[in-house]
């Protein structure tokens, strides 16, 4: 996981946690996210307040719901969504 990039590491970690029905990460804050992907909390806001504007997660307090499951597969894979 060392060799990829930050957006692809939480990528890979949003579509691990999320709930196969919602697709909802619940109950994480972007501190443990961050931990969890190698990273620092300030990389993950800006990853997720980027996929927020291009709709592929919706973003609220302790939750990501990932709205486009494909598009953020393609990012985790190093394709570009």
């Amino acid at each position: 996981m060392a060799t990829l990039t930050a957006e692809q590491r939480l990528a890979a970690i949003l579509l691990r946690l999320a709930d196969a029905t919602t697709g909802a990460v619940e109950g994480f804050t972007q501190e443990e996210l961050a931990e969890m992907s190698g990273t620092i909390r300030q990389t993950v806001a800006r990853i997720l307040a980027g996929w927020q504007r291009q709709r592929l997660v919706e973003v609220r307090r302790r939750s990501v719901r990932i709205v486009l499951r494909e598009k953020l597969a393609a990012l985790a894979a190093g394709r570009r969504a």
